[in-house]
């Protein structure tokens, strides 16, 4: 069982050990009994009451507590329906992420991460500007914080609390499924670990190009179905439970183009 003591400062040490020093002279004076233990009560509460008229006057040093930056799992949730294009060409890419913020007070800031290509290093990524529409009287506004693909999104004014749906919209330079037109084989990931997610639909939509398609998350979370539409498109729907696991979500992707000769 742990106990809560009071901290004492030096100055109040210093007293204590003083006051010790003299209750030890008057009993080593005093002859009689109940006289030596009367003294000694009385100055041993006089020492603890000097002790904490002392403690109270040492400044105490603050301890300053890191707030996050952004609202990130303080205060709501969300539902998240993600559309990823896989293009004929890389100017074809694009991603549209439909947002329904679940919040208990006024969001004013939403910290995000796009998605973008696998780099060596971020100056080989082009700085991403999404479209951003919000329902509602709020306008919102996209501030990019350094790294690729990271930065804020600033609501103004700040919406009610409650539900907030919004959206993101963004083409990706240089293109986001190269190595899948080039040979059929590819990987995408998406990072719950720091994000409160209810629910997450990913949906993954090919070209007409595409004569078969095969998406598997890696570690078999969720649901998917297929559809095709009378124009060739393929989509795959993958759909979380509820709520979304936080975890590091991986999907292996495989397509078999048809011939262009």
């Amino acid at each position: 069982m742990k106990r809560w003591l009071p901290e004492f400062g030096p100055g109040a040490f210093r007293f204590a050990v003083a006051g010790l020093a003299c209750a030890n002279a008057i009993l080593a004076v005093s002859v009689d009994g109940t006289l030596r233990r009367g003294l000694a009560a009385g100055v041993a509460l006089l020492c603890v009451a000097a002790a904490v008229l002392l403690h109270r006057g040492v400044p105490r040093p603050r301890v300053r507590l890191r707030r996050p930056v952004s609202d990130d799992r303080d205060g709501f949730t969300e539902d998240l329906d993600l559309t990823v294009w896989v293009g004929a060409r890389p100017e074809d890419d694009r991603v549209l992420e439909k947002r329904s913020t679940f919040s208990a007070r006024s969001l004013r800031r939403r910290a995000l991460t796009l998605i973008s290509a696998y780099a060596g290093s971020d100056t080989q990524n082009p700085p991403v500007t999404p479209e951003i529409a919000v329902k509602g009287p709020t306008v919102a506004s996209w501030e990019p914080s350094g790294s690729t693909g990271r930065g804020v999104v600033s609501f103004v004014p700040p919406p009610r609390p409650g539900e907030l749906r919004w959206s993101l919209s963004y083409t990706i330079p240089h293109g986001l499924w190269n190595p899948l037109r080039a040979s059929g084989v590819d990987v995408f990931r998406y990072d719950l670990r720091d994000i409160r997610i209810r629910r997450l639909t990913v949906r993954f939509v090919f070209h007409s190009g595409a004569r078969a398609v095969t998406v598997q998350e890696r570690n078999r979370r969720g649901t998917q179905s297929a559809e095709l539409s009378a124009d060739r498109v393929r989509t795959v729907v993958w759909i979380s439970a509820e709520p979304a696991t936080e975890a590091r979500y991986e999907w292996d992707i495989r397509v078999a183009w048809r011939s262009t000769d």
